[in-house]
């Protein structure tokens, strides 16, 4: 949705490099020193945390960011 706003003429995005595929009417360009974060929410509904499922996907949810803090304190 970002793109096709910023292809439109909406304006400018700063965005990972793996979130989107090449697109016409876009130029990419990559970044050095810029510091940026990423807040990532999970919404279920209570009851189904009972689900393994559900269970293993906030797992490795929770195990992604505790990789990725540590990559950020070296």
């Amino acid at each position: 949705v970002v793109a096709e706003v910023v292809a439109a003429g909406g304006g400018i995005a700063l965005m990972p490099r793996w979130t989107m595929r090449p697109h016409p009417a876009l130029v990419l360009r990559p970044l050095s020193g810029v510091r940026a974060t990423r807040h990532i929410d999970v919404l279920c509904r209570p009851e189904r945390t009972a689900r393994r499922a559900v269970r293993t996907v906030l797992t490795e949810l929770r195990r992604a960011a505790r990789t990725i803090q540590g990559e950020g304190t070296a």
